[in-house]
Formats: C-alpha cells, structure tokens, sequence
C-alpha cells in the first residue's frame, strides 16, 4: 500500500551513493515501523534486529519516512478532502444521535504538545519552552472525526505558542469554509451549511469553531457544555492512541529539536494511527477499527481508499 520506491531489482536503496544499503522491502518496512514503536535507542535496536550496522539502519528509517511524509501527508493534513462526499452530514449525525447537543459538530479540536530534549541554544530554548507544561517541545493542532481518524493535522509550533495562534496560523478556519462551500454545492442547496468543530475555551468565537465555556453560566449553558466536553475527549483518546502505538514520538530524550525532523516524525505517527483504524476495520470485520469509530458508530474508510482516494 506504501508504494516504496525500488530498484530495478526490487531493492528499497538507502544511503549516499557509493555508501548505499539494499533493504527488502518488508525488510525496511519492519525496521521502519520496529523503530517508531520503541523508545530504545539505535544501539539497543540493533541487537534486537541485528544484521547491520546501526547507521544502516537509520539510514532507512528515514529514507522510509521521508517517503510516507512526501507521498501521504495529504492525507491528514487537509479536511477538504473529506468535503462533498456525505461524510460531514454523516459526522455530525453521529455526534449528535450520540448525546450532544449540538446538532452541526462534525468533529472536536484540540492542540497536543510534545517535548523533547532541551536544545544547547540559548535562542532555541527560550522558543520552545512552555512555562504551563515546565518543558521543551513542539506543539500540534488536530481536528478528530467521529470516525476515527485525524483528518486536519497542522504542525509544528514552538512550544510556548497558544491553541488560538496554532488556529489562526493553520488556515483551518479557511479550508472549513471551502469545505463547507463544497458540502452545500454537492447537497444542491444555496449557500453555505453551518458546520463547525468543537474545542476548548482555549480558542476565540470563531463561525467554525463553537468553544467550550466556563466561569458563571445558566443551568442550561452548564449542561449543554458539559455534555460537549463529554464527546470532547474523543480528540484526547486519539492523542493517547498515536503516543501509545508509536512510543518513539513520545521519547523525549532522544527527541533533539535542530537534529531531527520531529514534526515530520509526528506527522508520519498520526498517518500511521490513522491506517491503523481502517486496517483493523477491514481486519476483524467490526467496521470500526478503533474506540473512537466504535463510540460514535461510524466506520472508517478502507485503507486503500483514505490514503489513494475515492473517500
């Protein structure tokens, strides 16, 4: 499904020319995959995978992700791509038959924020530390569907950066617009229907965004925020779910802001997740594939169709 690049011979080449190594493709996809989900470091790998020497295989660790970034990233980082085809109509169904009140949610946003190891630059370290997590790291802006998936990735920000400016930074509210646009012309309908994603009071009033409240309010205005926050936490669950599956974006000391490309790693993590739940929904024939799809009873696409199309 990855489509790695092959030589001739069938071979995935990896290194600078003249100091290349030839990996199997399944070869390099397991140590691929065998690298995002342990938190040890190369020399430890090694032992276990054994064969090659440690610069090998890192080599194709990341000749393995710079491809899946380059060929997939698209795949997450625009919710357009799910626009015109039923599903925002489906979406916000689902969450409302589920038990919130709100009746044009079609997802719930969130920023997540992920340390790493403290950086030798004095400048570096005063950008990306964050005084509310006591650390240094970057921080991601993500949009959670009742199916599952994460279908709107922005990253990545220095750390010490609000939810609000990663919203006004990531033309989110933008691509929101157009998708509904789109949305009303497939439905043959004038104008534009008015659905929004849900989040936190970290963010503004937004016409895309309805946020969550707190402070003094009615009875009425309590319930019905509490009863959001309630459906909330799927966004929460999804950010749990990447950090257990693919423990190495969660391992902050080997992590190094400058020496690694740590949003890409991310990036690649998300998209991964996001495989993951159509391969389990096609696997064990459940049609849902993951705790988030399963709570809101609706199923992810195949995994052919969320990483080459038609959704």
């Amino acid at each position: 499904e990855l489509r790695l690049p092959l030589t001739p011979a069938g071979f995935v080449s990896v290194g600078k020319p003249g100091h290349h190594c030839l990996f199997e493709p399944m070869e390099a996809l397991c140590t691929f995959l065998f690298r995002m989900a342990h938190r040890c470091t190369w020399s430890t790998l090694v032992q276990i995978m054994g064969g090659r020497a440690a610069s090998a295989y890192s080599a194709c660790f990341y000749a393995v992700l710079n491809h899946i970034y380059a060929s997939f990233k698209g795949c997450v980082d625009d919710i357009t791509r799910w626009a015109g085809r039923g599903h925002f109509e489906e979406w916000a169904k689902a969450i409302f038959v589920a038990g919130a009140p709100a009746q044009r949610c079609i997802g719930f946003i969130d920023g997540t924020f992920r340390a790493c190891a403290r950086p030798t630059d004095g400048h570096l370290q005063r950008l990306l530390h964050s005084g509310y997590y006591k650390s240094h790291g970057f921080k991601f802006q993500a949009v959670v569907a009742p199916n599952g998936l994460i279908v709107d990735l922005y990253g990545c920000c220095a750390g010490r950066r609000h939810d609000s400016y990663m919203l006004s930074q990531s033309g989110f509210l933008r691509r929101m617009q157009t998708s509904c646009t789109l949305e009303a012309h497939a439905g043959g309908r004038r104008g534009q229907d008015m659905y929004y994603v849900y989040g936190d009071p970290a963010y503004g009033r937004s016409r895309y965004v309805m946020r969550g409240a707190k402070g003094a309010m009615s009875n009425r205005a309590r319930r019905t925020y509490a009863q959001m926050n309630g459906k909330r936490v799927a966004v929460e669950w999804k950010f749990c779910t990447v950090i257990q599956e693919f423990s190495f974006v969660d391992n902050t000391k080997i992590l190094k802001a400058g020496e690694m490309p740590l949003a890409r790693i991310y990036y690649v993590a998300a998209l991964l997740s996001n495989m993951k739940v159509c391969l389990n929904a096609e696997r064990f024939f459940d049609t849902h594939g993951g705790l988030i799809s399963r709570h809101f009873n609706v199923s992810p696409p195949s995994l052919n169709a969320f990483l080459y199309g038609p959704l």
